[in-house]
């Protein structure tokens, strides 16, 4: 009887390994639509050691990187990254397709998609903590999973970069471009000025207590080693437009960190005991963060407990604050301006630092306000200063300064190349009757 000979197979008849670079089959040719292709199981002691070229075997990076997932019977599912290199002839690496070429097959577990979410989302917002805090748990997630290697890896590097961040540079700790999220973000506007002490006209009596500020600032930690405080808690006094706020910005400028606003319009709410709440988050960032912290129109809430005029969860968020500044042991400089020292609550004034009192500036402080002002002007400034200095007397450093600019824009409005005594007089006393209208 005759027997029918099984087909034998040829390792040519085999079906080729896998490889990320797809090719046209017999099936695609007939119309057929073609079957997944899924990856072999990739071991860890490759995923150790293939990833990486070493110059002894002539392998190089090309730079190209190609990613797939790929779905595994029992596994979870898998980033597969293809890392493609050239090869010379004494590369040790070959392929069945190509001996110049190569690739290798790395497979990473995914997080989930919640967790990717919330390490774009933290590092957008420069929230290091959230963005480590989400790291690792993607970390001991993948060890839950059995990928042990991977989770080790993760841990690493994170500790790594934490300790990387932590280190003073030149010996003194970076500060991180901080922006407010949460809650935070309708308390606090941050900015990043770039003022200094020698930008501001101050009477020298002044500028030598904010430069003792600053210098104590500087040597916190010789002071702190000798069992004593730096001035980091300021009030600043006097009428609008002599630089309070300004001098806020020059400290944060002068020192190298940012300047933090508090939003009294999103710290104050109707609602009893939810300004306190606010105002503990605003210290907690100052004991996270350091910066300049201004409490800019300080007696709307630092008002005189006992003048019979003001609301309950105002005279709560003065207890608050007393409370919160008396606690407080972190390295920020807070800073509280008022036009209104009388009506602040004494119990306030001892727990300051220092008090520092602003004053409208006299005839010289007024000259070289004016001076500095129209230095950038494009027309030629044929001014007395001295007779505009003596009509602007009582007048402040921004009523000055508007004067200025006004004097300038009718220059250029007008086409004129000079910018002479009378321009200038003009819109002082233009200021001038507009505050007296106001007051």
């Amino acid at each position: 009887m005759l027997k029918t000979a099984k087909p034998t197979t040829t390792p040519c008849d085999k079906a080729p390994a896998w490889s990320p670079r797809t090719r046209a089959s017999p099936s695609l040719a007939s119309g057929s639509s073609p079957k997944p292709t899924v990856p072999p199981p990739v071991s860890s002691s490759r995923r150790n050691t293939d990833h990486t070229a070493s110059p002894s075997r002539g392998g190089s990076l090309l730079g190209q990187v190609t990613t797939q997932t790929a779905e595994r019977p029992n596994l979870p599912r898998m980033l597969v990254l293809v890392v493609e290199r050239n090869s010379d002839a004494g590369d040790l690496f070959q392929t069945r397709q190509r001996r110049e070429r190569h690739s290798t097959v790395i497979a990473v577990p995914m997080a989930t998609a919640d967790q990717v979410k919330a390490l774009v989302k933290s590092h957008s917002e420069g929230d290091d903590d959230r963005f480590y805090s989400v790291a690792m748990q993607v970390a001991a997630n993948e060890a839950r999973k059995g990928h042990a290697d991977f989770a080790a890896e993760l841990r690493d590097l994170i500790d790594r970069l934490r300790a990387r961040s932590a280190a003073p540079i030149g010996g003194a700790v970076p500060i991180p471009m901080a922006k407010p999220h949460g809650e935070l973000a309708d308390l606090l506007a941050v900015s990043y000025p770039e003022t200094r002490l020698v930008d501001m006209i101050l009477a020298d009596g002044l500028r030598e207590r904010l430069q003792r500020v600053l210098d104590e600032q500087r040597q916190m930690g010789l002071l702190k080693g000798h069992n004593l405080r730096p001035r980091q808690r300021l009030l600043l006094t006097g009428p609008s437009g002599c630089g309070k706020t300004m001098t806020a910005s020059a400290l944060a400028g002068e020192l190298g960190i940012p300047l933090f606003v508090v939003r009294l319009d999103g710290l104050i709410t109707k609602f009893m005991g939810e300004t306190t709440a606010k105002l503990r988050l605003i210290f907690d960032a100052m004991e996270r963060t350091r910066a300049v912290y201004l409490f800019d129109e300080f007696d709307s809430i630092g008002t005189h407990r006992g003048n019979g005029s003001d609301v309950g969860e105002i005279r709560r968020v003065l207890n608050g604050f007393l409370m919160f500044i008396d606690d407080y042991s972190g390295t920020s400089l807070i800073v509280a301006a008022t036009n209104l020292a009388k009506s602040l609550d004494t119990a306030l004034f001892r727990r300051f630092d220092d008090l520092i009192e602003f004053q409208l500036p006299d005839k010289a402080l007024l000259e070289e306000t004016m001076r500095r002002r129209l230095a950038a002007t494009p027309a030629k400034v044929r001014v007395n200063f001295q007779k505009v200095s003596a009509e602007a007397e009582g007048m402040s450093f921004g009523e000055i300064v508007k004067a200025c600019d006004e004097a300038t824009k009718e220059c250029l409005l007008r086409n004129r190349s000079e910018l002479k005594t009378d321009d200038l007089l003009r819109s002082v006393l233009e200021r001038r009757n507009f505050l007296r209208c106001g007051s």
